[in-house]
This record gives structure tokens, C-alpha cells and sequence, in this order.
């Protein structure tokens, strides 16, 4: 289907980047779903670390009920909670600073989450992040979490086989990537 401007080569025109419902979730943008705002200005937001394997770390926001099993989604080793905001916007502000103190990534691939698979972790890059972010003046205090380091345990075979089709009992997931034996 081609958009109302007829854009070719491009996964989506300027226009219809600006009208993805992405933008909400992604950067507060509520320009084109402006009925959504309410649900995000007066919440519990937590802004999280996540680590994947032992060095990659990535700093991002999701509703607080929602940290555990966000990390769990994202496949994250370790996790630890840094801030709290009641006001979403506040939370995304924190995050695009956090990311920009520590040089911290917003996403991490699955093409890197599969390369990281099997590969001996240790939270102590985590810790480490942790200790600087408080010990860093740009970084609101009042909104600091008590930051504990938690563990996210999954089924990862030793030697993983890329696969197009499920053939075999389920064991486990990690992120987007499922184990089957």
C-alpha cells in the first residue's frame, strides 16, 4: 500500500513516520494521538538499566508495574531500576540524559543478543554505571531508585542452530529468540 504522498524506496515517508503510533511509546510524541496523553503525564515510570552480556548496557523507560517483566522481554542479563518519575515525560527526559552521560545505547539488536548467547556475565559493569549515575550532579537525586542489581535467568543452549521453523520441544525464550530441543 502506498501512502497519500507516494513515497518509493523509503519504509515510510516523513509524513507517515510523524503519524506512527511509535512515536508515542518511543518519544512521548502525541502530536497525531493526542487522546493518549492522559495516560502517560500522571503515572509511575521507572527508568532502567539493562544489561546484555557483560558489557552492552542500555538505558530506557517503562511503566513501573511493567520493569521485571520489560527486562524479561528484552532478553536483559541484569537489570536494576535508577529512577522513578510520576509524569512520563520527566522519565524520558532522564533517560535521553542518562543515555547521553554514560554513552549508553536505546535499543540492543537480537543479532547481538544471539551473538551474546552462552557467554559467561557479570554484573560488575552494571554496578559500575550504577555507582557513577549516583554519584552524577546532572542526574535528579530526588527521583533515584535504590538501584539494586537483578538477575534474569533463561533456558540458553550451549550451542545454538539458527533455525526458520520450530521443530522440536519448546524450551525457553530469550527476547525475541525461542529455544526449541
Amino acid at each position: 500500500v502506498l501512502c497519500d504522498d507516494r513515497v518509493r524506496g523509503v519504509a515510510q515517508c516523513p509524513r507517515c513516520r510523524s503519524m506512527d503510533i511509535s512515536n508515542v511509546f518511543a518519544k512521548l510524541d502525541f502530536r497525531a494521538y493526542p487522546q493518549m496523553e492522559a495516560e502517560y503525564v500522571d503515572q509511575d515510570f521507572s527508568v532502567y538499566l539493562a544489561q546484555f552480556g557483560d558489557e552492552l548496557i542500555k538505558c530506557g523507560v517503562t511503566k513501573t508495574e511493567r520493569l521485571e517483566r520489560r527486562t524479561m522481554e528484552q532478553g536483559a542479563d541484569y537489570w536494576a531500576e535508577l529512577m522513578r518519575f510520576d509524569d512520563g515525560r520527566l522519565a524520558y527526559e532522564a533517560e535521553m540524559k542518562i543515555q547521553k552521560i554514560f554513552d549508553l545505547c536505546n535499543a540492543v539488536r537480537n543479532s547481538t543478543k544471539l551473538a551474546l548467547l552462552g557467554k559467561a556475565t557479570s554484573p560488575a559493569r552494571l554496578e559500575s554505571v550504577i555507582g557513577s549515575a549516583k554519584c552524577e550532579k546532572a542526574i535528579p537525586m530526588q527521583n533515584l531508585a535504590e538501584a539494586l542489581v537483578h538477575e534474569n535467568r533463561y533456558y540458553t543452549p550451549t550451542t545454538p542452530v539458527v533455525s526458520l521453523k520450530v521443530d522440536g520441544e519448546i524450551k525457553g525464550s530469550k527476547s525475541k529468540l525461542l529455544f526449541y530441543m
